[in-house]
């Protein structure tokens, strides 16, 4: 497994782990019920890297990753509440150990963007897209 399958599990697992409460509108009132839902769809790609001298002996002449963008998207069947997911990986930020071929990759939320349904005869789902920052240390 390379380092982008290792991000790309440590991010599913950090949604499958995750809870999203379901959200309804009684009487125009928000609430936000128990229990949780899951992505109906999640989608999770790299966006862009950043590359600079290694960190460990800079007087090399060549470059190394030193930061892996990733962008995931999440969209459920109805709307959810996101702020127990965010508050759980912000506190506790998803890993990636190192190992003998590969960095360890720390991944912290960077970015949150919403789209959600309208209150009265919603269509769909809550939408969220997220920018995680994968911070490399040197092996």
């Amino acid at each position: 497994m390379n380092l982008g399958d290792s991000i790309h599990a440590a991010l599913k697992a950090a949604f499958a782990a995750g809870t999203f409460a379901p959200i309804s509108y009684p009487a125009g009132v928000r609430t936000t019920g128990m229990g949780s839902t899951q992505p109906a769809t999640l989608l999770i790609k790299p966006v862009d890297s950043e590359f600079g001298l290694p960190r460990r002996n800079r007087q090399h002449a060549f470059r190394e990753r030193l930061i892996w963008s990733w962008l995931v998207t999440a969209e459920w069947s109805r709307e959810v509440s996101v702020e127990e997911f965010e508050f759980a990986v912000t506190q506790a930020p998803p890993r990636v150990l190192r190992t003998a071929t590969q960095p360890q990759a720390d991944l912290f939320l960077e970015l949150a963007e919403y789209e959600h349904p309208p209150e009265q005869q919603a269509g769909g789902g809550t939408r969220a897209r997220y920018r995680f920052r994968a911070e490399l240390s040197p092996l």
